[in-house]
């Protein structure tokens, strides 16, 4: 617990195994980013198929001691998919310049950038309420 216990620590003990899970996640879409740069759209599909199973093993575990961390991880990986999602109806390498439809490019535009807001809110948010919530021992200088 002295040489690995930072790894284990914010995990419910039941659940000390759970950081195998977060590594295997993080190998696989690396793997996926790695060896399926030939096709982006199967890259982007693996990676969405990864991280869905992960939002429900993690749904269904609730692995981590505070639930927002565990909360925060989901949102996370939602919001991921999202962005990967919308990367997928993106028309612009389908058809070709000259017929494509301005509207269409805005409006993913639109979505891809509150998608990114949404990002940085949950993370704002969830790391204003931790702060709040958690006692620092400071030294005092």
């Amino acid at each position: 617990m002295k040489r690995w216990g930072f790894m284990l620590e914010r995990f419910e003990q039941e659940y000390y195994w759970w950081q195998m899970v977060v590594i295997c996640r993080k190998l696989l879409l690396s793997l996926i980013a790695s060896f399926m740069f030939s096709d982006p759209y199967l890259q982007v599909a693996l990676s969405c198929i990864v991280l869905s199973v992960n939002v429900v093993l993690n749904l269904t575990a609730r692995p981590f001691k505070v639930e927002q961390h565990g909360t925060l991880d989901s949102v996370l990986m939602v919001l991921t998919i999202a962005t990967y999602s919308l990367t997928l109806l993106n028309p612009t390498d389908m058809i070709k310049l000259n017929d494509f439809d301005a509207n269409q490019d805005i409006t993913l535009a639109c979505a891809e950038i509150i998608i990114i807001l949404l990002f940085f809110a949950v993370c704002v948010h969830y790391i204003a309420v931790d702060l709040r919530q958690t006692e620092y021992d400071l030294p005092i200088w």
